[in-house]
């Protein structure tokens, strides 16, 4: 087979791309190493260039077949099998990813990448023992090490110290302030902590956002600038899946009206599921965004000449934040898979509502926001079955309250009013579930908090998350939910809701301490949601002391609940595509007064 011949020597073609690397140019270093690797096919360095490179531009299975060939040829090379790590973390093939990360050790004990990167192994794997262990070994190796801080803290933070989490995050930040990713980790511990203002959280964002580059040139936009013509839409997510975000967009998908609106999904999607082809049906057109790089993707959306383009991630896990840097679309917008400001002032509006984002809070969000006049929020009600038993109490004799929220929002000052709760309804029980509440260590430490606060083990179960299905069930044995402060409930207080059991809640100072409020207010019980800790036992209590009410409340919570607004698709994606049609015509008001 033919190559085309250099115009100049590997070892200078070599270090020309390491050059690109470094100047964040790795679109250019790749074409480089190709052009490399077809004059030498079995070079190993070039080889693991190229299968890096491939695993960041989301060639995840290409990337792992070139550095297994370049450890083929050298399997003494540290640097190689921990890229190679990297490609089956990118495949969720987190077992073998640890045997490379392994190979790596013994080849080089002190590697500080090769051991932050097993301690975000092991985090994923649940083993957080295991995670702190080898992240410290790379700390006392190298105390300024950033990353090595920062794995620290997302290992501490998947155990639920938030605290000590936090700590780590502020940490990674001293030792280098231009490292970006750790000003959103301190954000996500920010908001479950109390006392945390949320102009620290703002400010938090805001040096995120401006630690990233920004484009040199952005090209002119070529949608025709016209008010009421029909709108291209344009979602970008990675959770067009069986995910909380699919519970509150599958309904509006469904319901918009295409004689007024053309939807693509730009899915950023790992893995696919059910739901995924759910979606890929529904939807005008469907665009994979997963193997493009920012550029590229950026370069997609504005080809398709989308109006509209509306980030459902935020800053959650498989965010693609950084493709609305170039502003593809004449019109950006965050709603539904984020809680607060995104930072980025190339996004436009926040699609929000009266309760998450009253008038005084609009000082903390770059974004402008938008109100739907309901619910910022619409759920599609589960099509699992799973019916609403009789209330669990009057069987029993025992008041169970339950949460199924993640043990990240239960910090200490929760578990101190829950203990109180208890100890003021004789008799009674708490039962938690939840994903992280499947690790030993996480039971434990949370146990311990109750126990300190003077709760016998016996008055508390925890039980992993599990199917859906379980989930759900769960709430049949549940008789009051109680929603955790100053980061509340979303999808656990609909599902809730749905299982016909009511959630107490203490409205918050923040975004995520408002959402159940939007829900339970739009669902007709306002009357759940109260101002402070004391107004919050009163409110369990009183309820508790009530069974005929909690069992009349129960059975007719379910009817309810669908047919409120929260669960109106048609009225909701009007009042949806409403918004989006007063956006664009704003835009073109402003492009025609510009001209």
């Amino acid at each position: 087979m033919a190559t085309r011949a250099l115009a100049w020597s590997v070892p200078d073609a070599l270090r020309t791309a390491e050059a690109h690397i470094d100047a964040g140019r790795k679109a250019e270093a790749l074409a480089l190493y190709e052009i490399v690797l077809e004059a030498e096919p079995n070079n190993a360095q070039i080889l693991c260039g190229v299968g890096t490179l491939a695993v960041h531009f989301g060639q995840a299975e290409r990337g792992a077949e070139l550095l297994g060939r370049a450890i083929a040829r050298n399997r003494n090379v540290a640097e190689y099998h921990v890229q190679l790590a990297g490609a089956f973390i990118a495949l969720g093939r987190l077992d073998e990813a640890k045997k490379s990360i392994e190979r790596a050790l013994k080849l080089k004990p002190r590697d500080i990448d090769a051991l932050c990167n097993l301690g975000c192994i092991l985090t994923k794997l649940g083993d957080f023992a295991g995670a702190i262990h080898h992240l410290q070994r790379a700390i006392d190796s190298d105390p300024k090490s950033a990353l090595a801080r920062q794995n620290m803290g997302s290992a501490l933070h998947h155990q639920g110290r938030v605290t000590e989490a936090l700590s780590s995050f502020q940490a990674a930040v001293s030792c280098d302030p231009d490292f970006a990713e750790p000003y959103i980790s301190l954000v996500k511990c920010l908001n479950v902590l109390p006392g945390a203002s949320f102009s620290l959280i703002a400010e938090a964002t805001r040096r995120w956002s401006n630690l990233l580059p920004r484009p040199p040139h952005r090209p002119s936009w070529t949608n025709s600038v016209v008010p009421d013509r029909k709108l291209r839409i344009g979602y970008v997510s990675a959770d067009f899946r069986t995910h909380s975000v699919a519970f509150f967009f599958e309904n509006v998908l469904r319901a918009h009206d295409r004689g007024a609106v053309e939807i693509t999904c730009y899915s950023n999607n790992g893995t696919s599921d059910e739901t995924t082809e759910k979606f890929k049906a529904l939807a005008d057109r469907w665009r994979d965004i997963v193997g493009l790089d920012d550029d590229r993707a950026a370069a997609l959306i504005r080809a398709d000449q989308i109006d509209i383009l509306v980030d459902l991630s935020g800053h959650t896990d498989g965010a693609r934040l950084r493709v609305f840097l170039a502003k593809p679309a004449p019109i950006q917008c965050t709603w539904l898979g984020y809680y607060a400001t995104t930072g980025l002032p190339e996004i436009d509006y926040i699609i929000a509502d009266r309760f998450v984002v009253p008038p005084a809070d609009e000082k903390f969000y770059v974004e402008k926001p938008w109100r739907l006049p309901d619910s910022y929020l619409c759920f599609t009600p589960p099509d699992i079955p799973v019916s609403v038993d009789m209330l669990p109490a009057q069987r029993s004799g025992t008041i169970t309250f339950g949460s199924c929220n993640s043990v990240l929002k239960l910090n200490k000052r929760v578990v101190e009013v829950w203990s109180t709760l208890l100890k003021a309804v004789p008799n009674s029980q708490i039962v938690m579930r939840s994903q992280g509440l499947s690790s030993p260590e996480v039971r434990k430490q949370l146990g311990k908090q109750f126990i300190d606060n003077g709760v016998s083990a016996d008055r508390i179960t925890f039980l992993p998350a599990g199917e859906r299905i379980a989930l759900l069930a769960t709430y049949n044995a549940i008789d009051i939910a109680l929603d955790p402060f100053p980061y509340g409930g979303g999808t656990t207080t609909a599902e809730s809701l749905w299982m016909g059991v009511p959630v107490v809640s203490m409205r918050g100072d923040r975004f995520t301490g408002r959402v159940s409020e939007s829900i339970l207010s739009t669902v007709g019980l306002p009357e759940l949601v109260v101002n402070d800790e004391a107004a919050y036992l009163d409110k369990a209590i009183e309820l508790s002391q009530d069974l005929p009410r909690l069992a009349e409340l129960r059975a007719g919570l379910r009817d309810r609940f669908v047919r409120s607004p929260l669960c109106d698709a048609a009225r909701f994606t009007r009042h949806l595509e409403e918004a989006y049609r007063g956006m664009w015509r704003n835009w073109c008001a402003a492009k025609e007064t510009a001209a």
